[in-house]
């Protein structure tokens, strides 16, 4: 049986997470499993291991041919390397064939990874290349590497972190709101309990509406949902005064909505004008 592993620090997983673990899953006829590791060693930790397990369990439930294995959160050590992983499993399966799916990224620091060349001995590795990402050639040969073809969704866990980006499934972004993940503690310092409710009930419509209108992205609608209050509870006048001045003459009861796009694009750095033109 072929299989693939998937590490990672999935925090959170997200929909690029998911797209390049269907291709290679359907390219190799192979299951993956998804290795969340409880430390990186190349990233700073954050979120607990609870947390980013239930959502990776929320992103791949229906899907027969993906699986999560907690080998690096369980093994009592605060950071494991691929290479303990690779021996775990190829000696707890000796009779099936492993994949390591790696980023685009990780294919140039491959050298520096411990014990590489035995890595590249025990399972095949594979990668999706980035138009942004120049491959280190060497370390491809070097290390036999399979280059895995299909388009890439452009996403990451820093932008879903930050709210610049939520494509992940629904139901991670019902996780992360309900256990205030990630942006979720910034959005609640700018609003009383009661209107945040009310600004996450106005996400959800707005994204059930983009889905039932089979809009591409329905989280850009449940990003300018959830932040559509963000300026009404603070002195909107200096933001007014400072950034928005032509617009002084207008009803104070307006003033809202320049003060919610300069909060945007200052607090979480959002610049896409999609999300922006919607915060009324």
């Amino acid at each position: 049986m072929k299989k693939i592993l998937f590490g990672g620090a999935f925090d959170p997983i997200h929909d690029g997470h998911i797209n390049m673990a269907e291709i290679a899953s359907k390219q190799l006829n192979a299951d993956v499993i998804f290795l969340p590791s409880k430390t990186s060693v190349w990233k700073e930790a954050s979120t607990p291991a609870e947390h980013k397990i239930k959502m990776i369990e929320l992103s791949i439930k229906g899907n027969k041919r993906f699986h999560i294995d907690l080998f690096e959160v369980n093994n009592n050590k605060e950071t494991t390397y691929s290479i303990e992983t690779v021996k775990y499993f190829v000696n707890k399966y000796p009779e099936d064939e492993f994949y390591y799916l790696i980023g685009s990224d990780q294919v140039n620091k491959f050298h520096l990874w411990k014990e590489a060349k035995e890595i590249s001995r025990l399972v095949h590795l594979i990668y999706f290349p980035r138009p942004d990402i120049v491959l280190d050639k060497n370390n491809i040969e070097k290390y036999q590497m399979t280059e895995i073809v299909g388009a890439l969704i452009d996403v990451s866990s820093t932008d879903i972190r930050a709210l610049k980006s939520l494509q992940v499934n629904k139901d991670v972004i019902d996780y992360i709101v309900n256990n205030n993940l990630y942006f979720v503690p910034r959005i609640r310092s700018f609003l009383a309990e009661k209107r945040f409710k009310h600004s996450v009930s106005v996400a959800d419509l707005a994204y059930q509406i983009a889905k039932k209108h089979n809009l591409d992205r329905p989280d850009k609608l449940y990003i300018a949902g959830l932040l559509h209050d963000i300026g009404k509870e603070i002195d909107q006048k200096p933001i007014m005064v400072e950034h928005y001045k032509d617009f002084l003459d207008l009803a104070k009861f307006a003033y809202h909505q320049f003060a919610g796009e300069y909060i945007a694009k200052n607090e979480f750095g959002i610049t896409d004008k999609d999300i922006l033109r919607c915060r009324t």
